[in-house]
Order: C-alpha cells, then structure tokens, then sequence
C-alpha cells in the first residue's frame, strides 16, 4: 500500500491541505501553491482539504466529495488545479476586500497596489519593483484587509507571460521550477523564488493604474480621490458582499495613498518614474 502524504497551506488565515497516496504526484503537489507552504499544523483542523489522484489514466483534484478538475497530462492538470485553489482561496476569504491587483512590498513595511484590468501591465511592474529588491504579493488578487488597511500576500504562483519573461530574462534566470508550470504562451512562478521574503502583512502606500502601450514613452499623472475610488471599485472582485463597508474601506484607502496612472511600454522606466514620484 502506498504512503499517504500532506502538502500544508495557508493564504491570509485559510488554511488547507493537499493530500493523496500517488508516490508520482507528491512532488506535483508540493509545487501547487508552494509560496504558502506552512509549518506542520496538529491543530486546529484545516479549512479545506484537496485530494490529488490518478485512476485510468486521468489526475482528478477532489474536494468534500465534489471533483474540481480531470485532466490527463500534468500541464494541463496544473493549470486547471491551480485555478481551482485559487477560486477555492478567494471564496474563502471575504474578510478581506479583494482587487484586481499586483501588490509590492519593500523592506519599510510599505505596500504599493497596481490596480487594473488584464494586460494593463500589472505583473511587468511589479517584477521591475522585483528587480530593486521589492517582493511581489501578488501579481493578480490584493488582499486589503479592515481595519488598517493592510494587504496580506496571495500566496499563489506568479503568472508571467512569455514576452515578459524574456524582458526580464535576467531576473527569472535563476529560478528553476518543473516543467508542468511551463505552457506556449506563460509560466507560473513562485514569488518566493524572487525574494528570499515575503512579509505577512504590508502597509498600503500608493495606487497605481498602470496602462500598458506599445511605443509609449512613460507618463505618471496624479489621480484624485474621486476618480481612484471609481476605479478602484471598478476592480473588486468582492464588493458585493461587503457592501457599505466595502465602499468605506475604498474610501479610507483614497484618502490615505496618493494614486498616479502611469501609461508606459517600458515596466523598468515606469518603475523608476514612480519610485521618484513616492521615494
């Protein structure tokens, strides 16, 4: 009989488990979210427990007797696995307002958010933060939590399309992760594999709407409250559910953090525009 194992995780307070008995699949398991590896928890039982699979041929993800996702080959099972934790994370963590958004830490406890639509250039910025000794957050989900005004990381992998993973080739030279992360067109990379940390919490500091242009030379304008809370509400994932308070906190984090819309084609020069811009 095959050795049971247990992969342990936690995201913002969630905790779960990855768990099966498949010897070929506990190194693919340990590669799901390993940016929220946890120490070894006894108590209290997980939130969530995931099983991983393999029966005639299909890799199967389960959950409380439901099945997330089938697939017959590792990439695709990656893939699919990974966008069922993270809609399993998300759901699961209303009590924090969630943004479409990278978020950045520095080594001050500061915390800028990139607040945008895809392909706005969201994760390009961030890894040029990256690139000066930020840790990146998240490159999609910011989690800002009431009261405070913290954003905690998403601990999912980053998702770094191929033409910005040969502009920061340098940066992601080191960084060797298991074929099944790699697909044609953009690989998932950890965030811990750029930065030796990655800070439970950060304090917000700075909105940042980046506009991402092909030939444009960068330009950083200065957004009122007004407008930044507009756009900002028009990125929430979780709105809904908090209601009035949802509305409060995006105005508390108007109020607090100056904003800028910064359209640019070149992530480096737009990150060194911002950097000037809030030293």
């Amino acid at each position: 009989m095959a050795e049971a194992w247990c992969h342990q995780r936690e995201v913002a307070g969630y905790a779960f488990d990855l768990f099966g008995d498949d010897p070929d699949l506990e190194r693919f398991a340990g590669s799901l979210y390993a940016a929220a590896c946890c120490p070894p928890r006894l108590a209290p039982a997980p939130d969530a427990t995931f099983q991983l699979s393999r029966s005639h041929g299909l890799l199967t993800l389960t959950s409380a007797g439901l099945t997330l996702c089938r697939a017959t080959d590792q990439v695709d099972f990656f893939r699919q696995a990974e966008w069922a934790l993270t809609r399993a994370v998300m759901d699961s963590l209303d009590s924090c307002l969630q943004f479409h958004a990278a978020a950045v830490a520095f080594a001050d406890g500061r915390c800028w958010l990139i607040v945008g639509p895809p392909d706005a250039g969201k994760t390009s910025l961030a890894l040029a933060f990256a690139e000066s000794g930020a840790a990146i957050l998240t490159d999609e989900i910011a989690l800002v939590t009431a009261p405070g005004l913290d954003v905690r990381p998403f601990r999912r992998d980053l998702a770094i399309h191929a033409g910005t993973a040969a502009r920061f080739a340098e940066l992601l030279a080191p960084v060797r992760e298991p074929g099944w992360k790699t697909f044609d067109d953009f690989r998932f990379v950890s965030p811990t594999a750029l930065a030796g940390w990655l800070p439970t919490r950060a304090a917000s500091d700075l909105l940042i709407f980046p506009r991402r242009e092909q030939g444009k030379v960068t330009v950083a304008e200065p957004v009122g409250q007004a407008a930044a809370a507009e756009k900002l509400v028009g990125q929430a994932f979780n709105l809904k559910s908090w209601g009035a308070k949802g509305i409060d906190l995006t105005a508390q984090l108007v109020e607090r953090c100056p904003a800028y819309a910064v359209c640019f084609d070149d992530p480096r020069d737009a990150a060194a525009t911002v950097s000037m811009l809030r030293p």
